[in-house]
């Protein structure tokens, strides 16, 4: 009888232990917590009969898939779901260690849990309006005692957009300070630029209103309208990076739909501004017709990139339009160019060029976004290109109104 019971009580171990290895990742060594890719171990379960508090998710029938970030895809698509993730973690080590559970920077969770045995931490983030920085929001530390596990448990909306799982990673706090640390000094040059460039558009804009209040001109509220707008969207592209907290990141949802919507704001203000430059109507009349449609055809696109991406869920659509909207501004801005160019008039020569080396920028800078590898000079900074175009601009239109 005791040799039965001591069998079945072997048996009973082996299936536990078994069971464990399946559902539970255990770390032994500080190298293992190195990256470890949250998707590639976890489970995922579907919020199907309206919203459940995590004490309840957490005993659903979980269930891992092969290939989980296209399981996802393929089974949901763009739509609204909301899915709960699951991972748990063995501290297989003989110290207590400090875990990170790190998401990307637009890794829109609604809810975020880390459970051991002796805490727990209960994430609801706020992404309309915040005072949180983004680097808190996207990382949850839990010390993880030797033998312990931690639990985390997430719950995304729309997976398909806000599920980033490239980025989406458990680590240790020294790999985490090493990653971070490297990026940084990698970038510094980088962040010192944009600082500096952002620096010089902030005393463009001072000095067109300076030349407003001198002249009296229109055309001066519109140029500075598209100096603000420029600084708007350079001052969203640093605000990307982790290091830095100045406005945007406090809107994060504006932060992750604003980048199109505010380079169209660009492109719209500087047509306005060259309409109220240059007297079309008197110089060309057709080509007066073809910039006010112009500037139609870019405010329909501004609100129809925020209709397709940020309501109909579709960020390649958007992109793809985005992109025939540019193709064919350029085409009306080398038009715009030529007449320029053969105006005979010394100030609308000097407008012709700054804006000929403004449209070279940023076609340099969407021809390396879309092939970086081939950028000979800046490494894979490619809106370098434009603001050395918008820098060139300034001078040349400051240059023709000397």
């Amino acid at each position: 009888m005791t040799a039965r019971i001591t069998i079945w009580l072997l048996v009973i171990t082996c299936l536990w232990q078994r069971a464990a290895a399946s559902d539970t990742l255990v770390v032994k060594k500080m190298k293992d917590l190195d990256s470890i890719a949250v998707m590639d171990h976890a489970a995922i379960w579907e919020e199907k009969a309206g919203r459940v508090e995590w004490t309840t998710a957490i005993d659903q029938p979980f269930f891992r898939k092969d290939s989980l970030p296209k399981y996802i895809w393929d089974t949901y698509g763009r739509g609204r779901q909301t899915l709960w993730v699951r991972l748990t973690v063995q501290n297989g080590m003989d110290s207590a260690v400090p875990m990170l559970l790190v998401f990307s920077r637009f890794a829109y969770y609604r809810e975020a849990v880390a459970i051991t045995s002796n805490d727990t931490i209960v994430r609801r983030p706020n992404y309309y309006l915040t005072s949180t920085r983004k680097e808190d929001r996207r990382v949850i530390t839990q010390t993880v005692a030797p033998g312990e596990y931690i639990t985390y448990l997430v719950r995304f909306t729309n997976p398909s957009n806000n599920l980033y799982h490239d980025y989406f990673i458990v680590t240790s706090f020294p790999s985490f300070r090493k990653a971070r640390m490297i990026t940084y000094h990698a970038s510094y040059a980088d962040y010192i630029a944009q600082i500096m460039f952002l620096a010089v558009v902030v005393f463009i804009t001072l000095h067109t209103l300076a030349q407003y209040l001198i002249r009296r001109r229109r055309e001066f509220i519109y140029y500075a309208l598209y100096t603000v707008c420029v600084f708007l969207y350079f001052l969203n592209h640093l605000e990307l990076a982790r290091y830095y907290d100045v406005f945007f990141s406090y809107f994060p949802f504006i932060q992750k739909q604003a980048s199109t919507p505010l380079n169209i704001l660009v492109y719209f203000t500087y047509f306005r501004f060259a309409r109220e430059f240059v007297d079309f109507k008197a110089l060309v009349p057709w080509f007066y017709r073809v910039i006010i449609w112009t500037e139609r055809i870019i405010l329909i696109s501004f609100v129809g990139d925020i209709v397709i991406d940020a309501v109909f869920n579709n960020y390649g659509l958007a992109q793809s339009v985005f992109i025939w909207l540019r193709i064919a501004l350029l085409a009306v801005s080398f038009t715009g160019i030529f007449l320029l160019l053969t105006s005979g008039k010394k100030v609308l020569y000097f407008f012709g060029i700054g804006t000929l080396v403004l449209i070279l920028g940023l076609m340099l800078a969407m021809l390396y976004m879309y092939f970086p590898n081939l950028d000979p000079l800046f490494n894979r900074q490619n809106l370098r290109y434009m603001q050395i175009g918008v820098i060139l601009e300034l001078l040349c239109f400051t240059s023709g109104l000397s």
